[in-house]
């Protein structure tokens, strides 16, 4: 919430034009972490909405450190890495594959250092690829399952409400549902 608090002070959104001390301490995050200030920040921002609240209660919760605020995006992370094995093992039916699969995610330089942000990627990516472990048992059921369906758009506007990039992927699953799926 501090840049749409710092317009209100100084009316610009440029971090120097806010004059904060340069050492940025604990009280003036707290100063400026309110719902309202979050949920303004966010409209103006990226729309990151449901993640940016998640981290707005986990700080109020747990603190306000280097440490706390990046953990958020640690646990998503690891979730991904496990989701990524059951997403791998319903698609190819290869452990050996789903144990590699997710091996190279745990290990891959993106992804350490996107879980180390205090960012959205990993809520997104955790509840993208939740969808698509979803829309997997989907597919492969003879009928549809309303509580797969209700799931599967949960994960969707669930991701999107972390990072509206994520609707890229579910366009890529309605290309797939179009190629694979069209008689069901």
């Amino acid at each position: 919430g501090i840049p749409y608090a710092g317009n209100n002070m100084v009316g610009s959104f440029k971090w120097g034009n806010l004059k904060l001390a340069p050492e940025f301490t604990p009280f003036d995050f707290a100063k400026y972490n309110t719902i309202d200030n979050v949920y303004k920040s966010t409209l103006e921002d990226n729309g990151s909405i449901f993640y940016f609240s998640t981290l707005h209660y986990w700080i109020k919760y747990i603190g306000f450190s280097k440490f706390s605020v990046r953990f958020l995006s640690v646990i998503f992370s690891f979730l991904t890495v496990l989701v990524l094995y059951f997403v791998a093992l319903e698609f190819t039916q290869s452990k050996k594959i789903a144990l590699l699969s997710s091996f190279i995610l745990a290990v891959h330089p993106l992804a350490i250092a996107s879980a180390q942000f205090c960012r959205s990627h990993a809520m997104a990516g955790f509840f993208a690829i939740s969808a698509t472990l979803v829309l997997i048992k989907l597919i492969r059921k003879t009928q549809l399952n309303l509580k797969h369906a209700a799931l599967y758009g949960l994960f969707c506007g669930l991701a999107m409400l972390c990072h509206y990039f994520t609707m890229y992927i579910f366009l890529g699953h309605l290309v797939v549902l179009a190629c694979f799926v069209r008689k069901r």
